[in-house]
């Protein structure tokens, strides 16, 4: 519902990327809102409505295996490891402070695959350790996915092959840049390295798993490209 969009704050989005980037800036737009940090995410109540997001990276998805958000997990785990133990060095020396990320959409309790899926994918966070990161929010609001879209850092989309995929459309019409895999729709809606990035990677889409060409790594590359680079990410939102 293109009605509950409303202009793209770019200056409040740059701020807050910024902060991430800066290890020494802890920037909250909202006083109410609570802030936490990446050494204390044993404390933090992810279902606390007041937690300050921030500028998340965020999936926007009906909870099918063929969305294969699996892939985003492994990659946001990589980046989330480097962080915490600075032991990969396949990856930038920068500290950075690594956003949240939001696994939202479309959720049917009525529907088999949704609920097994949701499942399994909150058990494959909690096995690379980053549950304390990871946000699900199955049936969000239009206020809410509007809010998701607009306020992300980056929007993650991860199908492999889909046909045309409207997801990738409503994040740059929100003003967010967008990360999405090189097949299908996005090739033709998404312009490679003008308003997002276009990952080349074979995905197994039956069940999720990443094949053994470094797919997880490039995506989490080119993840850490916007971290690192916030005006890349909002050139890439304004270009949207």
């Amino acid at each position: 519902d293109l009605d509950k969009f409303i202009p793209p704050d770019f200056e409040r989005k740059e701020i807050l990327m910024k902060a991430n980037v800066d290890v020494n800036v802890n920037i909250n737009i909202n006083a109410n809102a609570k802030t936490t940090d990446t050494d204390d995410d044993e404390n933090v109540d992810l279902d606390d409505k007041d937690l300050d997001l921030g500028a998340p990276i965020v999936s926007l998805n009906r909870f099918e295996r063929k969305k294969n958000i699996g892939i985003l997990l492994h990659a946001y785990a990589k980046l989330y490891n480097h962080q915490k133990n600075n032991t990969n060095t396949n990856y930038s020396n920068t500290n950075y402070k690594l956003p949240y990320l939001v696994i939202a959409g479309g959720y049917d309790p009525r529907n088999t695959e949704n609920i097994e899926y949701l499942t399994e994918l909150q058990h494959l966070s909690q096995s690379l350790g980053i549950q304390n990161r990871t946000l699900f929010r199955p049936n969000v609001s239009d206020d809410e996915r509007a809010m998701l879209l607009q306020s992300a850092t980056c929007v993650v989309y991860t199908p492999h092959r889909e046909h045309f995929g409207i997801v990738p459309l409503e994040a740059m019409f929100a003003g967010s840049a967008v990360i999405a895999m090189k097949s299908g729709g996005p090739k033709e809606t998404v312009l490679d390295g003008v308003t997002g990035i276009l990952v080349d990677v074979n995905v197994d889409a039956g069940d999720c798993k990443v094949s053994g060409d470094g797919g997880c790594d490039k995506l989490a590359k080119a993840m850490e490209e916007l971290l690192l680079d916030p005006h890349k990410a909002i050139r890439m939102g304004k270009s949207g």
